[in-house]
């Protein structure tokens, strides 16, 4: 465990992190780094936060997604504490995932552990709230009608980390499933290995702008600008999946035509614990049950390190 200099201190809306070579800012409201200072320089540009939103497939349940407002999910933190220890901070966070009139998406509990050489874990415990049910309902009486067993969805879309990055940023190196975009359902046309590209590249231009870019059974991903400095996702004890594209899920769902995208001025970094494979729907039968996100409870551990230099294998941080 690495030691050294690293105090925090708390405000009403933030918890300040301090180090010989960072500053960490983390904003309750999110539950999640609204800063993360490396070397005078800045790797967000806004605050980090868990979402469950993708932006629609031709093939996914929109009215099911729509019906039950997934695209308005938020974070709405509980509580929040932070403890000190010697070479590290923890701050743990229980927070809700909700829309507006609506019961809990999700229900979960995240826990920060910052240590002194700037190196960040997250593990994440979250459970289905009482504003979703993957269980089709069929009232038997009149008193059935008036029970609320929340909106039924058939699968989650994601749950995972958006991360807005700086558009300097827009250099992608991972280890996974490439060099195409892949999914749990949808990965034959990739294979496993370490790649490099532009985050430009990433992203697919559809007439009809929908979720592309994404990497299922990766192992580490590297965002970085042309110096080095980035920033690197590395799964604890398992995959994770993730995509690194110049859109949010909502600018690319609220699009109706791939013009009217907005500027490319960032890089949005998500980093998943799962997502939903892509199916056939469309045109076909409903997504395989064996591809669908549809767990009750989940366990989401993940590691974050701001890095200053260029790195060839991120594992060598440990």
């Amino acid at each position: 465990m690495p030691f050294g200099t690293i105090t925090a201190e708390e405000t009403n809306k933030t918890i300040n992190i301090y180090s010989d070579r960072f500053i960490y800012i983390y904003d309750k409201s999110s539950c999640g780094f609204s800063s993360i200072e490396v070397s005078n320089k800045e790797l967000l540009k806004k605050p980090m936060t868990f979402n469950i939103f993708r932006a629609p497939l031709d093939n996914d349940p929109k009215k099911s997604w729509k019906d039950a407002l997934l695209n308005d999910s938020a974070v709405y933190e509980q509580s929040t504490i932070v403890e000190e220890y010697e070479g590290y901070v923890v701050i743990i966070s229980k927070f809700n995932m909700s829309a507006p009139t609506m019961f809990p998406h999700i229900e979960a509990t995240a826990e920060w552990t910052v240590f002194a050489d700037g190196n960040i874990d997250l593990h994440t415990n979250a459970k289905l709230g009482k504003g979703l049910t993957f269980r089709q309902y069929k009232p038997e009486n009149m008193e059935d009608l008036f029970q609320d067993i929340g909106k039924y969805i058939p699968y989650l879309p994601r749950f995972g980390l958006t991360i807005e990055m700086p558009r300097e940023f827009g250099l992608l190196d991972y280890f996974g499933m490439g060099p195409s975009d892949s999914y749990c359902d949808r990965n034959h046309a990739s294979f496993m290995g370490k790649f490099s590209t532009k985050v430009d590249n990433e992203w697919t231009n559809y007439v009809k702008p929908q979720e592309s870019g994404h990497h299922y059974n990766s192992y580490w991903a590297y965002v970085h600008n042309q110096e080095g400095l980035g920033l690197v996702a590395i799964g604890e004890n398992e995959p994770f999946e993730f995509s690194a594209i110049p859109y949010s899920s909502k600018e690319i769902a609220a699009a109706p035509h791939s013009f009217e995208l907005p500027n490319k001025d960032k890089t949005v970094f998500s980093v998943d614990y799962k997502m939903s494979g892509v199916g056939s729907a469309s045109c076909g039968p409903m997504l395989k049950e064996k591809y669908r996100f549809n767990e009750n409870e989940f366990t989401f551990n993940v590691k974050l390190i701001p890095t200053e230099q260029a790195l060839d294998d991120p594992f060598e941080m440990l």
